[in-house]
């Protein structure tokens, strides 16, 4: 059996690279949600804000990506034994 080993270091900066795109894109992207929301409302009067579905949904994900990003604490190496001896046994 193989195993891999990941250098934690460059997970975690990989992590925080890839959340940058996604915190620039929520609010340019709802904002756009929102004008659209606007324009079709003030031409149809109809008014149902279907982007509070969008916003808050996505907030939600944002969160859980800062989240992991910030505030994860890492595997430690006892976890990863105690996991690896736990597989082990159910074998």
């Amino acid at each position: 059996m193989r195993t891999h080993f990941v250098n934690r270091p460059s997970v975690d900066s990989r992590k925080r690279r890839d959340f940058h795109p996604h915190l620039f894109m929520y609010p340019l992207i709802n904002v756009v949600l929102w004008a659209i929301w606007l324009a079709i409302a003030v031409t149809t009067d109809s008014w149902y804000p279907w982007p509070v579905w969008v916003t808050p949904g996505w907030g939600i994900g944002l969160i859980a990506n800062a989240w992991d990003v910030s505030l994860r604490h890492p595997i430690a190496e006892h976890e990863i034994r105690e996991e690896m001896e736990r597989l082990g046994r159910h074998r």
